[in-house]
């Protein structure tokens, strides 16, 4: 079965989330982690095993036990026995639980594949001297960061540079330690932890290095799966466009024509949802491979410059519709945490739900339906026109929204893939205005005129100014694709809100 959904599981949310609300973890609540899925059309649970910290206690490298237990950092005191690093050290040394054996047995006993997923060069906190975000690995060589030549200026400078035999030696050898130590039935490489994997103008050299790499790691997985006696799969997260992950040393479409990997991952990085992903042109791409393609949904959604959110039920109802409508294979998901008590978020108030009280309930029924692409098509879903929030540094400043409608009779073209819109269902453009009026904008979608019907509420709340809906007619043909025209007929109007909304009928 092709349908499905992927969804990973965050290396430090457990840990978080079970201390900051002082939940008591025993065996049975490590199961109990897993077996809320069962039942659900989630087929893949992708465990992040290894960040900047190893999740378990490891020869390779630093763990959150040797965290845990740290005194001293960087040449600096530290104690980060009061951090969640303390249940990872309770679990394993006090209480001898190892949780992620525990989690792949659960999910080989409801049914779910169980991966274990290495974030490739994660770099969080990299700009603080000390944190319990650092391996020592981090400070003992900091030769082998990608910014050595000038003064560090941005947040991923202090990445490593996988041109370094070193780099990329010590991530095989703890692949090796974890296929050695776990039974899995999938290995990722999350590449979007982090894309900049080379030093400023390395990236183009930096292709075939990455191509070897990831034969190395093919090696290895088809070892253990002899080993095993059971398929070990490998896939790769990768930046949202081919195009963007080429130039940043990623051909991923060459790991697939080498059969090197088994699914591909293009996602946005973290910032927002992608309303825009090429899935049509990734899926040519793997043509003639057996490639699945699982293109990735962030927890988060902040259309143009508005404000961000947590992305909505429909909203992410949306993007598993369109993702299906243009080819892909599963639903995957990233950062949408479980929390021990329903109505707690994980982010701080600035990117909360109004509705943040039912944000797992609505989780929970997304679970049930965006995976299947047969029952995507017919839900209530939104799309809105968000923006890429990672490219490589020469391509940033390319912006969607806002846009001005200045001139009268000149026409803003907009592309967004609404999916596929059932006859009877109802179709309505939404315009957030900022400047202007809505009665001086001229809009066409799929070449026909839309009607202004009025103002509209927009949730959450992305800006204070008014929205206006506008009707669009649905004659049972529209395409995947709607292309809108938008102008003014009057004063200059400033749009910074854009959103398809589809109603199926009864």
């Amino acid at each position: 079965m092709k349908n499905g959904i992927m969804l990973n599981i965050d290396d430090t949310h457990f840990l978080y989330s079970r201390t900051a609300k002082n939940i008591e973890v025993n065996e049975a609540e490590i199961r109990r982690f897993v077996r809320q899925y069962q039942g659900t059309q989630v087929t893949d649970l992708i465990f992040s095993i290894a960040g900047r910290i190893i999740c378990y206690p490891s020869k390779m490298g630093t763990s959150w036990i040797d965290k845990y237990l740290q005194k001293e950092e960087n040449g600096r005191p530290v104690d980060y026995s009061k951090s969640y690093a303390r249940l990872s050290y309770e679990m394993y040394m006090e209480k001898k639980l190892d949780p992620f054996a525990l989690w792949l047995e659960e999910c080989r006993a409801i049914g779910v594949r169980g991966w274990v997923s290495l974030r490739m060069n994660d770099c969080h906190d990299n700009d603080q001297p000390t944190s319990v975000l650092h391996p020592d690995f981090y400070h003992e060589h900091p030769e082998y960061r990608r910014v050595t030549h000038r003064p560090t200026d941005g947040y991923f400078d202090r990445c490593y540079d996988y041109a370094e035999p070193a780099v990329r030696e010590r991530e095989l050898k703890l692949i090796d330690e974890i296929l050695e130590r776990y039974d899995v039935d999938g290995v990722e490489l999350d590449w979007q932890r982090e894309m900049f994997c080379f030093r400023p103008g390395g990236e183009w050299e930096g292709i075939e290095i990455l191509n070897e790499f990831t034969r190395e790691v093919k090696k290895r997985v088809q070892a253990a799966a002899e080993k095993r006696g059971h398929e070990v799969l490998l896939s790769a997260r990768v930046a949202a466009d081919p195009g963007d992950s080429l130039e940043m040393g990623f051909d991923a479409a060459a790991w697939a024509r080498e059969g090197l990997i088994d699914v591909l991952i293009p996602t946005p990085r973290w910032r927002t949802c992608d309303h825009d992903i090429p899935v049509g042109l990734w899926k040519r791409l793997l043509a003639g491979t057996d490639v699945l393609l699982a293109p990735g949904i962030e927890i988060l959604l902040q259309p143009g410059q508005c404000r961000r959110f947590y992305a909505t039920k429909d909203q992410v109802m949306g993007l598993a519709e369109q993702h299906f409508a243009l080819g892909g294979d599963r639903t995957y998901l990233f950062n949408y945490f479980d929390d021990p008590v329903p109505e707690d978020t994980y982010w701080n108030s600035s990117v909360s739900h109004p509705d943040a009280g039912v944000l797992k309930m609505h989780q929970d029924a997304l679970l049930r339906v965006i995976g299947d692409a047969d029952r995507t098509k017919d839900q209530p879903r939104s799309h809105v026109v968000t923006s890429r929030d990672m490219m490589p540094e020469w391509r940033h400043g390319q912006r969607i929204l806002p846009f001005i409608c200045a001139e009268q009779g000149k026409y803003k073209q907009l592309r967004l893939c609404a999916g596929r819109i059932p006859e009877g269902a109802e179709v309505t453009l939404k315009l957030g205005i900022s400047g202007g009026r809505a009665e001086d904008i001229e809009a066409y979608v799929h070449r026909r005129k839309a009607v202004l019907i009025g103002k509209t509420e927009v949730r959450p709340a992305y800006f204070d100014h008014a929205a206006y809906a506008f009707r669009v007619e649905n004659d049972g043909k529209l395409p995947v694709y709607l292309v809108m025209e938008i102008a003014t007929t009057g004063e200059p109007v400033t749009v910074d809100y854009v959103e398809i909304r589809v109603e199926p009928g009864e």
